[in-house]
């Protein structure tokens, strides 16, 4: 009986995924959702904003994945770029008022990383979907959209200077870049 081969490296999934291959970005999301998954659940986040983090945290590695220098170091991006995320996630829930129902039980305090459940496959999908909507964007759409991303409040007059466009654009764009995306998410079956 042979040995099972060695599973890809980074670096090999990363170049496929550059490539369209699908099954390659299935193989990377599967490698670190465990480690994603487990930051925003150690800083005793919802599982709603659990899921949010975890979707905006693979949303951006697809973004960035073309400019990756160092495979080996993923991990350490991906656990920073999840923490930035918990922290943003925990900012914003601290705003809001918080349901007594809301509460974190004991068992969500330990986090899990085991398979995912359900709703969290479910998650990883809807994140494939966003990719590949993402991906049919006009550059332009895409910088500006990645800005509203990043930033719980981006700030204009630098998105303005990035797209050179004026600032009095930014929300008619915004728009309309949002109106594309919409649909294009709508066309692969993705409703709100």
């Amino acid at each position: 009986m042979k040995p099972a081969p060695d599973p890809p490296s980074e670096h090999e999934l990363i170049e496929r995924c550059l490539g369209g291959d699908e099954v390659a970005w299935s193989e990377l999301v599967a490698r670190y959702q465990g480690l994603v998954y487990s930051v925003p659940r150690r800083m005793r986040l919802s599982e709603a904003d659990a899921a949010d983090v975890f979707q905006t945290v693979f949303v951006l590695l697809f973004q960035r994945l073309a400019t990756i220098r160092d495979p080996s170091r993923l991990g350490g991006w991906l656990l920073t770029t999840a923490t930035r995320e918990a922290m943003r996630a925990a900012r914003r829930a601290a705003r809001a008022p918080r349901l007594e129902d809301d509460a974190p039980s004991a068992n969500e305090l330990v986090p899990d990383t085991g398979p995912l459940a359900d709703e969290h496959r479910e998650a990883i999908e809807r994140a494939q979907i966003l990719r590949s909507a993402l991906a049919e964007l006009s550059e332009r759409c895409r910088t500006l959209l990645e800005a509203f991303l990043e930033e719980d409040e981006p700030n204009y007059r630098d998105v303005a200077r990035r797209l050179e466009i004026p600032i009095g654009s930014i929300g008619p764009t915004r728009a309309r870049c949002f109106a594309r995306l919409r649909e294009l998410l709508e066309r692969r079956g993705l409703k709100r």
